[in-house]
């Protein structure tokens, strides 16, 4: 008996297609391992040396904390180390990954950790505050023919991580200082950046200065009458949208030494101070300089 075993013909183009089919899967397989190697051993575990592996040397990359756009492996590694130092226990993971079209890939990760460190952000540096933050984000890779990343972006709620590491109350309180320094120093180079132009600043004897540029005037009064002035902070609260900031003045009025002691109340608005209210004892100021008799 006589059997023939004939292979179906296929056309050389349908190979060819399915070699690249083939090939494209394997790319994709690949690339998806190095990722989740990206997140096990780099992002992780911090093995730094093994970027060097993943990524180009002049890739470009992009992080929604500092909103800034860098060129440069060395960025790249840098930016992770300020990182693991603000979040030593950090622990990434790859939740999904999407491969797209164009050599991309998107990843939707999670990260959860403890905030021991200093972390810098668009907003200012966050002083450690050792509270825990969970949060998910995007991470876009773009791969160049070589097979290594050329772009990478991160997209997260950045907001939300100041907001779980206390950055509003800190940021806050960071306000009022500088404007009770500016006032003790008479120096008020910057005021428009932390101060609202439609702010308000009441005085206990009823006076409520309005606009910006008239406090500072106001304020600035203050500093020429005041000789050799200086402020101290005793204590700062976060109130809620408010800060209160309790504080100590000294100085000399007309060659006569005062020193009194106040509150001050700050409401925050749209990240700058909007309106203040400032209590002290009147009398004990015109007292001390004469006005109401001495001060017992």
């Amino acid at each position: 008996i006589e059997m023939n075993f004939i292979s179906p013909a296929l056309p050389l183009a349908d190979f060819e297609n399915l070699f690249l089919e083939k090939s494209k899967e394997l790319k994709e397989d690949s690339r998806k391992t190095w990722l989740r190697r990206f997140f096990d051993e780099f992002l992780t575990k911090k093995n730094y040396e093994q970027i060097r592996e993943l990524f180009s040397e002049d890739v470009k990359s992009f992080d929604a904390m500092t909103r800034k756009e860098t060129t440069g492996i060395e960025d790249v590694m840098k930016s992770y180390q300020h990182l693991h130092r603000a979040f030593p226990n950090s622990v990434f993971a790859a939740e999904q990954i999407l491969v797209a079209e164009d050599n991309t890939i998107f990843v939707r990760w999670s990260f959860k950790a403890e905030h021991h460190g200093v972390l810098s952000s668009a907003f200012g540096d966050v002083q450690p505050t050792g509270r825990k933050v969970s949060i998910c984000g995007l991470s876009m890779f773009q791969f160049n023919s070589a097979g290594k990343v050329s772009s990478f972006k991160r997209y997260y709620d950045a907001y939300d991580v100041l907001q779980q590491i206390g950055f509003d109350s800190e940021f806050q309180k960071g306000l009022a200082r500088k404007f009770a320094d500016m006032f003790s120093r008479g120096d008020y180079t910057g005021f428009e950046d932390i101060v609202s132009h439609d702010a308000t600043f009441s005085e206990p004897t009823n006076l409520v200065i309005r606009d910006r540029d008239e406090v500072k005037k106001h304020l600035m009064g203050w500093n020429k009458k005041v000789q050799d002035m200086k402020t101290s902070v005793l204590s700062i609260k976060d109130a809620g949208g408010h800060v209160v900031l309790e504080w100590k003045v000294g100085g000399t009025v007309n060659g006569k030494a005062v020193e009194i002691e106040g509150v001050d109340v700050y409401r925050i608005r749209n990240r700058k101070i909007a309106d203040i209210w400032t209590m002290y004892n009147n009398a004990i100021l015109l007292g001390q300089v004469g006005l109401l008799g001495k001060k017992d």
